[in-house]
């Protein structure tokens, strides 16, 4: 059996969905568990397994890509370990189950699962162990909490500095308006990572409904954009698309229109914590905003067959034209009655939010622990020692850089302010491994 190490590896590929989340990771297995973490880009980390100390990594899905990645590594030696990123937005086990590799399962030591539905459609259709499932809360929530939430408060005054009172809206049509070109090479997209398999009716009729979806959420978004402003003469409207969207088109879209921004690139929570109401059309950023204690609501355009696959179109209020959405938010800003406040009750079967603990505490203690059993039960205090000039260097593409670019100013600003906030981690040390990566380790 190939030695193991207390390392622990934390690749990110989209910066502003993970990289917070992935810090409060490597933050506390650092000073708290004694591991030596590895955070940055998640191109340069595949390629560079069989040089580094295998430990244990923690992939950011359970789907094809993310399966042939986990293989390549287990077979240097590393242990396993997985989230799931697309679970946070789904309350349908048929599409959380889809975006599961079959062979997943097996290659995988450790699922950290977001809430109990998450973990029992694991065991029940998607025939995981239970004993490989650890039900720890989604990191991505925690940035959203108190006392982390003030952690992005210098960060939300320059956003109201920047565009005084505004409603930021979130759009999700990566299928008809993708980033990756057309529709045929989106298709693609959704074919390598195994969400498509053409030769099966059902994944065909659910790619139909999929795209119809996306299409009236694009058609629904674009009319709220341009009647928005008129709405809310008082209100700043800053757009933000999805990651997987053609920002261009929203740029286009959008020229002319009064008081109308377009932002990328951007991490969701300061935009939910500074703005006075989220708008979106099945975003996952209704989940943030809802755990944030902030007003969100759903525009769910008449005709769409999979609305409810998405848990922001249960927590948060809706209305099915942009016409309602708009009269809702009126209400809501200028009215006598407050109407998208979230419904968090409905979050319970979905999210397991612990009052008194952070999810990355749970994801780091598993992690941590798995290592523990791997290594007998202990293991001798470790430093990185590997040069940089060991790795082999990988250029990434324009798309690649910019999904995940982090500075050293990216990482010590946010490990700044969340050391403020909770009053720990001064322990941590870190340098910079390669461009975008960096070790972190409590120092001796």
């Amino acid at each position: 059996m190939t030695a193991i190490f207390p390392v622990l590896y934390l690749p990110v590929e989209e910066k502003g969905r993970e990289f917070d989340s992935k810090l409060l990771i490597a933050a506390a297995a650092a000073a708290e568990h004694g591991l030596s973490v590895v955070i940055g880009e998640v191109w340069g980390m595949n390629r560079n397994f069989k040089r580094m100390p295998p430990g244990v990594v923690l992939f950011k899905g359970v789907n094809k890509v993310q399966e042939t990645n986990m293989r390549n590594a287990a077979r240097h030696g590393y242990l396993i370990a997985a989230m799931d990123e697309e679970a946070m937005g789904l309350s349908d086990s048929r599409f959380l189950v889809r975006d599961v590799h079959p062979s997943m399962p097996k290659v995988c030591d450790a699922l950290l699962a977001q809430g109990p539905f998450q973990a029992s459609v694991m065991i029940d259709q998607a025939d995981m162990d239970r004993s490989k499932i650890f039900v720890t809360g989604n990191p991505r929530l925690d940035p959203l909490r108190l006392p982390l939430r003030q952690s992005h408060d210098a960060e939300v005054a320059r956003l109201r500095q920047r565009h005084g009172r505004f409603v930021v809206v979130n759009t999700t049509s990566g299928g008809v308006n993708s980033a990756w070109g057309n529709l045929a090479e989106y298709r693609k997209v959704l074919q390598n990572i195994g969400w498509l398999d053409p030769e099966k009716p059902e994944d065909e009729a659910d790619y139909r409904d999929h795209i119809d979806h996306d299409q009236r959420n694009f058609e629904a978004a674009k009319e709220l954009l341009e009647i928005l402003p008129v709405a809310l003469p008082d209100h700043a409207i800053v757009l933000r698309p999805h990651p997987s969207e053609r920002s261009e088109t929203w740029i286009d879209h959008c020229r002319g229109i009064p008081r109308t921004e377009v932002v990328t690139g951007t991490s969701a929570a300061p935009y939910i914590l500074a703005s006075e109401l989220l708008i979106h059309t099945g975003c996952t950023t209704g989940v943030e905003a809802a755990v944030a204690g902030q007003p969100a609501l759903s525009l769910m355009p008449v005709g769409a067959r999979i609305h409810d696959q998405y848990l922001s179109n249960i927590v948060n209020p809706s209305a099915d034209t942009a016409a309602g959405v708009v009269a809702l938010a009126r209400e809501h800003l200028y009215g006598q009655t407050r109407v998208a406040e979230p419904l968090t009750e409905r979050m319970d079967a979905y999210l397991r939010i612990d009052a008194d603990r952070f999810a990355f505490d749970n994801c780091a203690f598993v992690l941590s622990e798995l290592l523990r059993k791997r290594a007998g039960g202990s293991f001798e205090p470790f430093h990185w020692t590997l040069p940089s000039s060991g790795l082999e260097p990988v250029e990434r593409n324009p798309r690649q850089r910019a999904k995940m670019t982090v500075s050293d100013a990216d990482l010590t600003d946010r490990l700044i302010a969340m050391r403020k906030v909770l009053g720990r981690f001064y322990n941590v040390s870190v340098f910079k491994l390669a461009e975008s990566l960096y070790v972190l380790e409590a120092r001796s």
